[in-house]
């Protein structure tokens, strides 16, 4: 029988305009019954199987991580951690201190350039004075570059013939060389060569990414990521073992094979659902190949990386639209951005699509800097914004080195777009920033980093309040992903998904640095108790899998 639970004794911030706060909740199995206050408590005390007390904390709907490569999440929380490394030597040293794994590549993520001397650049001579026999693949930051030895580049067969791939650049020094650093389209002559994860370590990966994703009160991811990994989460799934609410973004060069099998987006149930297709315009800023109208400040020569060209972007949108799939199109800058907005509302306004038809949106993910008028125009599409505020805390000081203050003004435009009525979900980008959503919320409202910096916030005009914030990191994403009236508010009929907080979310002055998350329930069940005291699983246990008919909701 799916058991019933009085969740009484805290403040509910139900992001439903009905009843926007509450202080008790119903749930049977993994819905919501009611929301209310003393008179459903003392209605249902003795009639509910339990009563679980919250000892008066705030609560919030279960959060949405609208952006992560979730199962690459787990696996580099096995690989060298190089995000804090301030040069080469340092990174060097902290893939010496990692502990080796069961291959014989040393693999590692994070670092970052911006970081560098600018007199030490990444350089395969470096890894192979430390590494001369082992391969070693190091992807930056923004994963749109790697940097190996020749080991590596050896074993890929990558030489100084080896033309640049389509949407690709081999770095080469003066001779013509490879430097050992690889961006874009070029990254995958190597990482092709390194073996591939087994279905059993895809399959912990995904499990240690959800446990910490768990512990932040995060509840569902949108995930775009290989095929291979929609496999392992369909083996979860078939054993019943998912228990994070993945909607599942397959990149774009399966798109024929999905049609063909007769498969649209959205097929599947609550916790594993295919979404729109994923594919890039262009690359980053880490790199220095987002898409721009105009040069980089540092390099009048470079404009970014065009990954696909324009006319066959149109032509993929086209395909994806005729066959009942929504795009999730990677665009950071300006120009990147501009024509995912064109090309998708074009072909948009030639099916008739209107904004508020139910279902799946289009998505541009990243919509990192806009151009002049950009948010108003994407306003008039039925395109949604997929931001990652949390990049600010290391983006804020490369941005104006590379893109001038006028265009840095633009970047990460979140008050902008939501000013114009542009849907913004807010995620992670893990493993290319922390998991914790608190730290993103905490970018997006103060505009500074973890230190405070800098001081009054980076182009404070484009803060979003709390409130939007929220909504962006709850509501939106269930809305965007056509999931509106299931998730996203704690309301009846909604999914039992909500989050227990260390601190009030509305308390004037809040650092939501400090905030952590208490106790994390999805689909009535609890996932997460930081005092340890109950774990549960909402697909293994009946307790969480049906709810009754019959039972009247309660009101405010």
């Amino acid at each position: 029988m799916p058991r019933i639970r009085l969740w009484t004794h805290a403040d509910f911030t139900t992001l439903d305009l009905g009843c926007p706060r509450a202080h008790v909740l119903l749930t049977c199995g993994g819905t919501i019954l009611a929301a209310g206050g003393t008179d459903l408590a003392e209605s249902w005390r003795s009639r509910a199987d339990e009563t679980i007390d919250l000892g008066g904390r705030s609560v919030i709907p279960g959060l949405t991580d609208s952006h992560i490569h979730l199962i690459d999440t787990g696996l580099t929380m096995r690989q060298a951690a190089l995000e804090t490394c301030c040069s080469p030597a340092e990174v060097i040293d902290q893939v010496r201190r990692t502990p080796a794994s069961d291959g014989d590549w040393l693999v590692g993520v994070g670092f970052q350039v911006n970081r560098f001397p600018p007199s030490e650049r990444p350089h395969r001579s470096l890894l192979d004075a430390a590494f001369p026999d082992r391969p070693v693949l190091l992807h930056s930051r923004c994963l749109h570059q790697v940097w190996v030895n020749t080991a590596a580049l050896r074993r890929a067969g990558v030489t100084a013939s080896t033309p640049d791939p389509a949407g690709g650049h081999i770095v080469r020094d003066e001779n013509g060389e490879p430097t050992g650093v690889l961006q874009e389209e070029a990254v995958g002559l190597v990482t092709r060569a390194v073996p591939e994860p087994t279905g059993t370590e895809l399959q912990r990966a995904a499990r240690e990414a959800a446990g910490n994703l768990w512990s932040h009160g995060v509840v569902a991811v949108h995930a775009p990521e290989p095929r291979r990994y929609l496999e392992a989460l369909m083996a979860m799934d078939r054993g019943g073992e998912l228990a994070m609410r993945v909607f599942f973004l397959p990149p774009f060069g399966v798109a024929e094979e999905l049609v063909g099998a007769g498969i649209i987006g959205g097929f599947g149930h609550e916790w594993l659902r295919l979404g729109a297709l994923k594919l890039f315009l262009d690359g980053a800023l880490g790199s220095a190949t987002a898409l721009m109208h105009t040069p980089y400040e540092d390099n009048p020569a470079n404009r970014g990386i065009e990954v696909i060209p324009a006319e066959r972007f149109a032509e993929m949108v086209e395909f994806a639209h005729t066959h009942r799939w929504r795009l999730a199109v990677h665009a950071i800058g300006d120009k990147a951005v501009d024509r995912a907005v064109e090309t998708l509302g074009a072909s948009q306004r030639a099916r008739g699509d209107r904004r508020e038809d139910p279902g799946i949106w289009d998505r541009i993910e990243h919509f990192q800097v806009c151009s002049p008028g950009a948010a108003q125009r994407a306003a008039q599409t039925r395109t949604a914004a997929m931001m990652q505020p949390i990049h600010l805390f290391d983006d804020w000081r490369a941005a104006g080195r590379l893109w001038g203050s006028e265009r840095s003004a633009r970047a990460y435009a979140c008050r902008s777009l939501l000013d114009a009525g542009v849907p913004v979900c807010l995620g992670s980008d893990a493993p290319v920033a922390s998991t914790n959503p608190f730290e993103c919320i905490h970018a997006a409202v103060e505009r500074t980093d973890l230190a405070g910096q800098p001081a009054g916030g980076w182009y404070p005009s484009e803060r979003v309040s709390v409130e939007a914030a929220l909504n962006a990191y709850c509501t939106q994403p269930a809305v965007v992903a056509g999931e509106g009236a299931r998730r996203g508010r704690l309301a009846p009929g909604m999914a039992a998904d909500f989050a227990v907080l260390s601190d009030d979310p509305w308390r004037p002055g809040l650092d939501w640095r400090t905030v952590q998350c208490e106790m994390t329930v999805a689909g009535g069940a609890v996932v997460f108790d930081r005092s340890g005291h109950r774990r549960e699983h909402p697909r293994l246990d009946s307790a969480f899998t049906t709810h009754p008919t019959g039972v009247s909701p309660c009101a405010c």
